[in-house]
């Protein structure tokens, strides 16, 4: 039986889903940070347990990307306008993937010469490289393999680019159709294929690269939407909006399997099974978690996620090109100290980024969009403007 009453959906601006993608940013930046601390600093690796499942982390931003493309773009009765999707898309992701790929150690020198010595220097590092720098400057490298991105952290933005020009319209175009039990078997099978891209069941040279990382963002974007077309469809029974089952799923699953995920007890990839719990509860106003996930600091923290995300890589990797007496771990509360200048640092590089560039340049490239739309009207309207 279906519930009579409509969910109520969180704000526009969810701030919850806001705290959650803090979370996924610093978990991914504290396990690369774990990465590099086993192998300079010798710091006891439980300080970084709760951070462990930084891998499948990418998985929740790809949930809550297709969560919020639905409900941004389709809780309006009037049609998308493309065009205005299209700028916006560029806006967000483009101009912060740019300026961290140009300034990657080892890459910035090539890149100048690359790009104005060309051809000579095309030549020079032979066409594998070049296409490899190309591949770059596309936003299409991680499409071909982890081993030909820069900046690693930014294959998913490769990921994220596809799902942007094919899932999301296919999902607007034939999504809104299905009838309710076809939705769930979609979520369950693209649940199922999330999980299988951890490397479960399906053999590696069947279900290699890209199909394993591009797997993981077009079932994740899949979970996401559906997620959202659920809610504000109504399509929920009494049993999964009781606050028994909201207790059970939200305050006893999810931690449990947390916990055995960042312990080893469950296999990898098993937390992505709590993924879609934490959206759906969290874009209803019925959890307990929300005065957490909606405090000033996890705010502080989503909205510059992104930045976090790209930025905290090419920060670690210069770090590492240090010289070693700067580094050098002379007492015991080195490693502490070094740890902490790392976070600190990212921390401030991302705030800055995201205050003078992130958003001035989104803020520019959407005006200039709607500038050059408005001139294309008075075109086809056969006026000069």
């Amino acid at each position: 039986m279906m519930d009579s009453k409509p969910p109520e959906l969180a704000p526009l601006m969810i701030r919850s889903h806001t705290g959650l993608r803090g979370i996924a940013a610093c978990s991914v930046f504290m396990g690369h940070l774990y990465e590099l601390e086993i192998l300079e600093w010798g710091l006891n690796s439980k300080v970084f347990l709760p951070f462990l499942w930084g891998g499948p982390a990418v998985d929740l931003f790809f949930i809550l990307s297709g969560f919020i493309l639905n409900y941004v773009y389709l809780s309006k009765d009037k049609p998308i306008n493309w065009r205005k999707y299209v700028v916006a898309r560029v806006a967000r992701i483009a101009p912060l993937y740019y300026i961290t790929l140009l300034i990657y150690p080892h890459q910035l020198g090539i890149f100048i010469k690359v790009l104005f010595g060309f051809p000579k220097y095309a030549v020079w590092f032979g066409f594998k490289f070049i296409s490899i720098i190309l591949l770059n400057l596309l936003m299409l490298a991680g499409l071909s393999g982890f081993h030909r991105v820069v900046n690693p952290p930014s294959w998913s933005i490769s990921v994220e680019l596809v799902l942007y020009a094919t899932m999301f319209p296919l999902l607007v175009r034939f999504g809104q159709k299905l009838h309710h039990w076809m939705i769930g078997t979609i979520f369950g099978v693209s649940l199922l294929g999330l999980y299988c891209c951890h490397g479960h069941f399906i053999p590696q040279f069947i279900f290699n690269w890209p199909w394993t990382f591009l797997g993981r963002g077009i079932f994740g974007f899949i979970i996401g939407f559906f997620i959202c077309s659920v809610i504000r469809n109504n399509l929920l029974s009494e049993a999964i909006r009781s606050g028994l089952t909201r207790s059970l799923l939200l305050y006893g699953l999810t931690p449990l399997v947390y916990v055995c995920s960042i312990n080893g007890i469950l296999p990898d990839g098993s937390i992505v099974f709590i993924f879609p719990i934490l959206v759906f509860y969290t874009a209803l106003n019925e959890h307990a978690y929300g005065g957490v996930l909606a405090s000033n600091a996890l705010q502080w923290l989503g909205d510059r996620s992104y930045s976090i995300y790209l930025w905290h890589y090419p920060i670690l990797a210069y770090y590492k090109k240090l010289p070693k007496e700067f580094i050098e771990l002379k007492y015991p509360l080195s490693a502490v100290i070094n740890c902490s200048l790392m976070i600190l640092v990212v921390l401030i590089v991302s705030g800055v980024s995201y205050k003078y560039f992130e958003i001035p340049c989104r803020e520019f490239i959407r005006k200039l969009g709607a500038k050059n739309l408005s001139r294309s009207k008075y075109r086809a309207l056969g006026v000069d403007q």
